[in-house]
């Protein structure tokens, strides 16, 4: 059994930080969680393999990103886990996902910016990001942050 919740996207004023990082107009916001029912592989961004969950009861495919960069980024994900999963609802069959949330490991994600781009470079390798884990070229400059 899932839980689907749904966000409709706000207009914002002009000139705010939020709305020059939010979705492009007309993006739609869903939730869902359950349990893992299966791990595949499937094409997105630029033809790159990427791990694909299907939820149990839900028909679609969720597509989070590279196994290499999910690894570098410390995401786990196996059959059975429990997930909440952010995703852009687009045509059936799958969808980004924009944010994981393994309930299981206690361990949360940022997989794509708002706008729906990788956090991966072209080959696959994480790059992290202003929500990311700190790793690779990013807002902190070459390498990105330090961590103590």
């Amino acid at each position: 059994m899932t839980a689907r919740g749904r966000w409709t996207v706000l207009t914002c004023l002009a000139g705010t930080a939020l709305c020059a990082a939010g979705p492009p107009s007309g993006v739609v916001l869903d939730v869902i969680e359950g349990r893992v029912a299966s791990l595949d592989e499937a094409r997105a961004e630029g033809g790159l393999a990427v791990l694909a969950v299907r939820l149990e009861g839900s028909p679609t495919q969720f597509l989070l990103g590279p196994a290499g960069a999910l690894e570098e980024a410390g995401l786990v994900v196996r059959v059975g886990d429990r997930v909440r999963l952010r995703y852009a609802a687009e045509a059936e069959g799958s969808a980004p996902v924009l944010k994981v949330l393994n309930v299981t490991r206690s361990r949360m994600l940022r997989l794509r910016t708002l706008r729906r781009e990788p956090l991966w470079d072209e080959r696959g390798q994480w790059r992290g990001g202003p929500h990311g884990p700190g790793r690779g070229p990013g807002p902190h400059g070459q390498g990105g942050a330090q961590r103590r």
